[in-house]
This record gives structure tokens, sequence and C-alpha cells, in this order.
């Protein structure tokens, strides 16, 4: 008996220490990612009210930021079973108002992804806006950056920072070439990146039920991990593969976060010449 429950104590710690490793490695980068990107936006979007002129800023690049930001709720919304009561973009405001289950499980965890839609939805954008608009060679060496050295599918999160920080780098200095520059399509991408990432700001709607979502979230990784450790080599492949994915990700949401803090700088000279 003693025996017995020793191995049940030793194999929960076990998942306790497995689901908090797949929380740093999976989750709570891309939530810094976006707690920044969600500082850096509103930042930015008043910066450039001041620099353009709200009506102007809105004309320019409100009206597609906020349509993407509220696609990002709508989208989500729909993918978790979400009832979409209200859909509304113009261009200072939007909102998107859903009702769910509360007893659905389901329903519980997507209020965590609909709440920071925006912020997955717009990286997503921007990213089939880097493929249809820039050279190959710009997404490879984010791509490249970011893969595990060979032999290795795993990242600890001290080189899965480092691999995020890499990517974006090589994406920006494969993006600024001097034959990129007498190119239009730079300018379209960059447009639309500023545009977007822009308006990735969240309401406190949207934190508070990606906070409640995030809790049932936790609760189902953890009965997922007590009913699936023992079976190490699946748990392993499916966390290795999804870090893998994540690690481009996070790398394409860096890319975004630093041309919004490339923007700060020329927003902030012209706000100031306007004042």
């Amino acid at each position: 008996m003693n025996e017995t429950l020793q191995n049940l104590l030793g194999y929960s710690v076990q998942v306790l220490t497995t689901t908090l490793n797949q929380l740093l490695v999976l989750v709570l980068p891309g939530l810094g990612l976006a707690f920044v990107m969600h500082l850096i936006a509103g930042r930015v979007a008043r910066l450039g009210m001041q620099a353009f002129g709200a009506g102007c800023y809105l004309r320019l690049f409100g009206w597609l930021g906020v349509l993407v930001h509220e696609l990002g709720h709508a989208v989500f919304a729909i993918l978790f079973a979400h009832r979409i009561e209200r859909f509304e973009s113009k261009l200072d405001h939007g909102q998107v108002i859903t009702s769910y289950n509360p007893g659905n499980l389901y329903q519980n965890v997507g209020r965590f992804f609909v709440g920071i839609g925006p912020i997955l939805f717009g990286t997503l954008v921007i990213y089939m806006a880097a493929r249809l608009l820039l050279d190959p060679a710009t997404l490879q060496a984010l791509d490249a950056a970011t893969r595990p050295a060979e032999g290795n599918g795993e990242f600890a999160m001290g080189s899965l920072l480092q691999a995020v920080a890499q990517g974006a780098f090589a994406f920006l200095g494969a993006l600024f070439t001097p034959a990129n520059w007498l190119d239009w399509r730079l300018y379209l991408f960059l447009y639309l990146a500023f545009a977007i990432g822009s308006t990735i700001e969240l309401s406190t709607p949207d934190i508070q039920g990606a906070q409640a979502g995030f809790t049932t979230l936790l609760v189902c990784l953890l009965v997922w991990n007590f009913a699936t450790l023992w079976t190490l080599n699946m748990n392993e492949r499916i966390f290795v593969a999804a870090t893998q994915f994540y690690i481009f990700y996070y790398g394409m949401m860096s890319v975004a976060l630093m041309l919004n803090l490339v923007a700060l700088v020329p927003l902030g000279l012209l706000a100031a010449v306007r004042r």
C-alpha cells in the first residue's frame, strides 16, 4: 500500500513538472510576447494619432487594423463553437459580442483563445502577407534560425528564447536589404504590418475572458498529462512537434513587435513636430 502511494505521489510530481515545463515552453513565452505587443500597440496607436491626426490615422491605418482585430475574436469564437451575437468594425472602434455554454468544457477553453484572438490572428495575417509579398528567402531566414540543431528535437527555455530572437533578427536582416528598398512589395508589407500591429492592444474584457479560459486550459492540461504521461513516447512526440511550430510562430510575433518598436521613432518625431 505504501509503495503504491509512493508511486502515485511520484507520478503526480512528474505530471506537475511536465505541465510546468510545457507552460514555460508553449504558453508563457507567447503570453509574455502578447503582453508586450499589447503595451507597444497602444503606444504606437496613440503616437500615430498625434503624428497624423486622429481622423487621418484612422482612415489610413485604423480601418484595417480594427477589422483584423475583430476578425481575430470572431474566427476563434467560431472555432470554439461560441455564438456570435454581434460583429461591428468601424474606423475608430469595433466589438464582437459572443455567448457560450458555461457547462461546455471546450467552449470554456475557447474563452482564452477568443480573448487573445487578435494577437494570434493578426500575427497569422502578417505571416500570410510576408509569404505573398516577400522573397521566400526572408521567411527561410526565420525558419532556419528557429529550427533546433540537427539531432536535437527539443528546446530548453533559454535556447527557445534565443532561437526566437535570432529568428526575428534574421527575418529583419533579410527584409531590409538594398534590393528590397526598391521593391514596392516591401512598403505594402510594412503598411500591413503596421496597420495590423498597431491595433493588437487588448481591451479589459478581452483580458478577463482570456484569464478565465486560461484557468480551464491549465486544468485540462493537467488532466491530459495525468492520463497520458505514462506513454512517454507519444507525449514527447506531441510536445516536440508543438514546440517547433510555436518557436516559428513566436518568431513571427517578435517580428511584428520589432516593427512596431521601429515605428515608434518616426511617429514620435512627427508627433513632436505637430505639437
